[in-house]
Formats: structure tokens, C-alpha cells, sequence
């Protein structure tokens, strides 16, 4: 049986004093830890429309697909017996203040803008807190 395919998008924002990444906190249902956007790719969807459909659908902020960028780092997990395999994607934004995000509570109860090392400390996973670092050293060259 082929792995189930999801998608992680990181969301990067360069303030005019620092960056900060966003970070949604599942709803109490799904275990309320804190994460980047996260989504299930669908059936003949690519990891790359799965990745923006999901951040749009999650954030309600508009992302056009140039802005969106693989992160070369993907991971396999089991939940369960079911394999997932799991592509990281990340969006590079600019502005003078952190954008309003528009949650669907059914998936998540809040988010945050925060700094990276803030980020570091909320994650749960050890896969996303590996991503991060990827997208530290990619986010400050690119």
C-alpha cells in the first residue's frame, strides 16, 4: 500500500527588526500542539498544489505559487501501521507587521507570530524542529 502523502508549509516573515514564523495550534481534538501548516495531499494533487492549497485553506493569506518554495527536506513517519511521507514547503513573506491569519477552528484554536527561537522551544516534533533549522540557514541566504 503506498504511503499517504502530506505536506508542511513553513511561513517566514522579514519584520523590519526581525523574522518570525508562524505556528498554528491544533485544536484540543487533535492534541493542541503547536505547528506550521500542515495538510494532506489529495489524490492526483502534487506536493506543491497540496502546499498552497493547504496554506491558503489554513491562514486565509493569499500566496501566489512563485512565493512558494521546496525546502529540499521531506520525512516518513508511521501513525499507526499507516506510513506517511511528509514534504516541507516554506513562503518567504515581507512587511512592516505580521499579517492577521483567518483559522478554521475545527483544525486549529490559535496561532502566532514568533521568533525562530521561540519556535524552536513550541515545537513538538523533532521533524519540524528539524525543518526549521533547514529553513533558518536557507531563510537567511535566500
Amino acid at each position: 500500500m503506498a504511503a499517504l502523502r502530506k505536506v508542511q508549509v513553513w511561513i517566514l516573515i522579514d519584520l523590519p527588526n526581525k523574522q518570525a514564523v508562524l505556528l498554528l495550534k491544533t485544536s484540543p481534538q487533535r492534541g493542541s500542539f503547536w505547528q506550521p501548516v500542515t495538510g494532506s495531499v489529495e489524490k492526483e494533487e502534487s506536493d506543491l498544489t497540496a502546499a498552497l492549497r493547504e496554506a491558503t485553506e489554513e491562514t486565509g493569506l493569499k500566496i501566489a505559487q512563485e512565493q512558494l518554495q521546496a525546502l529540499n527536506y521531506s520525512f516518513s513517519f508511521f501513525r499507526g501501521s499507516e506510513q506517511i511521507e511528509e514534504t516541507v514547503f516554506f513562503v518567504k513573506l515581507n512587511g512592516t507587521t505580521a499579517p492577521a491569519i483567518m483559522l478554521d477552528n475545527r483544525e486549529h484554536s490559535e496561532f502566532k507570530w514568533c521568533s525562530l527561537k521561540q519556535a524552536m522551544v513550541d515545537l513538538k516534533f523533532d521533524s519540524n524542529r528539524k525543518a526549521l533549522s533547514l529553513l533558518i540557514t536557507k531563510g537567511s541566504s535566500s
